[in-house]
């Protein structure tokens, strides 16, 4: 039985994970979104199934059977979990398209947040009695929902010192709201996973095989008829062509994000924790973006005292919130 503290300290890791992930792309140049997604997604399932096999050996023993036997669940549970990897896969597609399109000011609070409050309260709603105390729960989502507001706030900001223009912006919303229904809705058959005894790694392997099989059928599609309408069809050669290092990173991306889900899989599936908790903290990753970009990208250099006083509000208003959220456990 893995201790509280310990449990707490991957949903910490994968936090952090799903905060860093994306800025392997940084290094990839001017590579499309579509053809770095498709090695992204492809590592997300590679590492996820070895990361996977190797956390249930390390915390459950290394008995294959047992392990295979963790699957004996209802098939209803393998597809609605299947099912939940494309939701978040297309939710993903849409949040990037958004950020593209109506700027990370607009897009990452209306993506970011719906999904945070939506599945915040499917995932409490759908089993309550693994969060034993909901007020918690509640109060620290509220904290961190204005901490998201007030990154969002920065963000504009900064865009408005750099001139920076958003074509299609009424889309890029609706590609936002889009996103964030998906990733809030994709939680819910979690709860059923743990309920019928499907263990976190095989949960995790399912997820992740819903979003490479999605991807397969996705992107081609998009290459074609990019979701950004400023981005020209290419050709499928094309979109298997990069530099060595480029597909590295994506890959890279694709492990970075499994740990991430690992860690949060893990901590989510043990009593002590619940799904509405671990993925309520998981969530605050804006605030781990916002360090990368602080003090790794620069990205606030040269603005106003008032939004570095700001961005010190929101570090504050995250912690707190995460704080008050892992002492909403049973």
């Amino acid at each position: 039985m893995l201790s509280s503290a310990l449990l707490l300290t991957f949903v910490i890791l994968g936090m952090i994970c799903w905060g860093s992930w994306h800025i392997t792309k940084k290094g990839c140049g001017e590579w499309r979104y579509e053809s770095f997604y498709l090695w992204y997604i492809i590592g997300v399932f590679i590492f996820t199934s070895i990361f996977g096999l190797l956390f249930y050996g390390l915390i459950e023993g290394w008995n294959i059977d047992k392990f295979l036997s963790s699957f004996s669940v209802h098939s209803w549970v393998y597809l609605s979990v299947i099912l939940a990897g494309v939701l978040w896969n297309i939710g993903n597609i849409f949040l990037v398209a958004s950020l593209t399109l109506a700027g990370y000011a607009v897009s990452w609070p209306i993506g970011v947040g719906v999904g945070l409050l939506l599945g915040t309260v499917l995932a409490y709603s759908t089993y309550p009695e693994a969060t034993a105390h909901p007020y918690f729960l509640f109060f620290g989502l509220t904290l961190i929902l204005v901490a998201l507001l007030i990154n969002a706030y920065c963000y504009r900001e900064r865009e408005i010192k750099l001139k920076k223009a958003f074509l299609y912006f009424k889309k890029g919303v609706i590609y936002a709201i889009l996103a964030g229904l998906c990733i809030g809705v994709y939680l819910i058959p979690f709860n059923f996973a743990i309920k019928e005894g499907l263990s976190p790694s095989a949960t995790a392997i399912l997820l992740t095989f819903g979003g490479l099989v999605s991807s397969v059928i996705i992107l081609p599609i998009l290459i074609k008829k990019p979701l950004v309408p400023l981005g020209k069809p290419i050709s499928f050669k094309d979109w298997l062509k990069g530099e060595k290092k480029w597909y590295l990173l994506a890959l890279l991306g694709g492990l970075i994000w499994s740990l991430g889900l690992i860690f949060s899989l893990t901590a989510a599936f043990y009593p002590i924790l619940s799904v509405a908790i671990v993925f309520t903290i998981v969530r605050c990753n804006p605030l781990v973006s916002a360090l990368w970009g602080l003090f790794v990208w620069k990205e606030f250099q040269g603005m106003s005292k008032k939004v570095y006083i700001l961005l010190g509000t929101m570090f504050i208003l995250y912690l707190l919130g995460i704080i008050i959220v892992g002492n909403a456990k049973a």
